[in-house]
Order: C-alpha cells, then sequence, then structure tokens
C-alpha cells in the first residue's frame, strides 16, 4: 500500500472521505499531544497523541518512518503503562493504531483516561507548557 493509505479504507484525516454516516464504533476524544515512546521492529521513537478511543489511537510521529501497514505498535506511556496495537493508517506524519484487545474494559478505560489526564495534569501544573 502507498503511503496514505489504509487497512480499513476510511479516508486519511486530512483528505475529503466520501459522505456518508460515522464509521468509527467508538467515540474519539483530543489528546493534546501526550507525549508517548513508540516501539516498532525499527526500533524506539517520540510521538504525540492526536486524539484516542477505546479502540484505538491517532499519533503524530518526529519526522520518521512510520510503521508498516499491518506492523505491531508498542506505545509506552508513563501513566497509562503500555498500550499495544497494529498500524493500520499512515499518511502526513500521522499513525492510526488500532488497539489490541485489554485484559477487561476497566483497564482500557483506565489507561485511557491515564493518557489524557496526564496531559491535562501537566498543563495545570506549568501554564506556559500549553502555550
Amino acid at each position: 500500500m502507498a503511503q496514505g493509505e489504509r487497512l480499513d479504507g476510511v479516508a486519511p484525516s486530512g483528505t475529503a472521505a466520501a459522505p456518508g454516516p460515522e464509521r468509527r464504533g467508538s467515540l474519539r476524544v483530543p489528546a493534546d499531544g501526550v507525549s508517548v515512546l513508540v516501539e516498532t521492529a525499527e526500533g524506539q521513537r517520540p510521538a504525540r497523541v492526536c486524539d484516542v478511543s477505546r479502540s484505538g489511537l491517532r499519533i503524530a510521529l518526529d519526522a520518521a518512518a512510520p510503521p508498516p501497514l499491518g506492523g505491531r505498535v508498542r506505545l509506552l506511556h508513563g501513566q497509562a503503562g503500555e498500550l499495544v496495537g497494529t498500524c493500520v493508517r499512515h499518511g502526513h506524519g500521522e499513525v492510526g493504531i488500532a488497539l489490541e484487545a485489554a485484559s477487561s474494559e476497566i483497564e482500557r478505560a483506565l489507561q485511557c483516561l491515564a493518557l489524557l489526564l496526564a496531559e491535562q495534569e501537566r498543563t495545570a501544573a506549568d501554564p506556559a507548557a500549553s502555550a
């Protein structure tokens, strides 16, 4: 597949999608650039989380080549721990990751909440960080 293509058939962000109903099964919540470490077969690199849902997330990678479509991706975060998934989309500096099933819905909800709250706590402690 070429850059900007998806395994799930949905148009990448920033491109026009065919009109129709929303196809995502989970609500997406903006993550305001939460920092994570991305680990793939090629190694580790920093990234920022753009949005998160119970079933996946979208990250922005810092200038490196994206993981291959279908490739396994591990995201490491201080409070949320380890999130593991598969690269289902990449293009325009962003990567879509479908998360593997968590051991429970409560575990996944807590991981997503930890990702979102970590950034809120950081910016509350240092208002200049959000500028």
